[in-house]
C-alpha cells in the first residue's frame, strides 16, 4: 500500500490548484496525528483522509465528488474503505453535509478538548 497519496485538481488552461486530496495509510507514525490514531484503533484496513479542499470559487461543481472518486479508485482492492474526520467543536456542517451526501457514515465521536471535537466517518470503497 502507498504511505501517503495527493491527488491535486488543476484547472486545464490556467494551471491553478482548484483543490487536493491528501491520504496516509494507517500506521505511518511519521505523521503525529491523533485522529489516525484514533482510526487505527478503529481498523487497518483503511486509507485516511488527512485532508480534503476545494477553492471557494470551484465549489459547487462536483470537485470534491471527482477527488474522492479518484482517491477511492487508486485504493480499490488495497483496503475498504476510506475515512475521515469532520470537526464538530469548532463547528463544520458544510463538510458533514458533503460527507453525507457521498456516502460516508458516522463510526464514533471523540472530544479532544473543549475547543476540538470531531465525529469520524468511513466510506466502503
Amino acid at each position: 500500500m502507498t504511505l501517503g497519496t495527493a491527488i491535486v485538481a488543476k484547472d486545464e488552461l490556467s494551471g491553478v490548484v482548484l483543490g487536493f486530496i491528501n491520504l496516509i495509510a494507517p500506521g505511518t507514525q511519521a505523521y503525529p496525528s491523533p485522529n489516525l490514531r484514533w482510526l487505527e484503533a478503529w481498523g487497518s484496513d483503511h486509507v485516511y483522509v488527512d485532508r480534503i479542499a476545494v477553492r471557494p470559487e470551484a465549489r459547487g461543481r462536483r470537485l470534491g465528488e471527482w477527488l474522492y472518486a479518484h482517491a477511492m479508485g487508486l485504493y480499490a482492492g488495497e483496503v475498504s474503505s476510506i475515512t475521515c474526520e469532520v470537526n464538530l467543536v469548532p463547528a463544520n456542517p458544510g463538510s458533514l453535509r458533503f460527507h453525507t451526501r457521498v456516502g460516508f457514515e458516522e463510526i464514533g465521536r471523540t472530544q479532544w478538548r473543549a475547543d476540538y471535537a470531531v465525529a469520524f466517518l468511513a466510506r466502503r470503497i
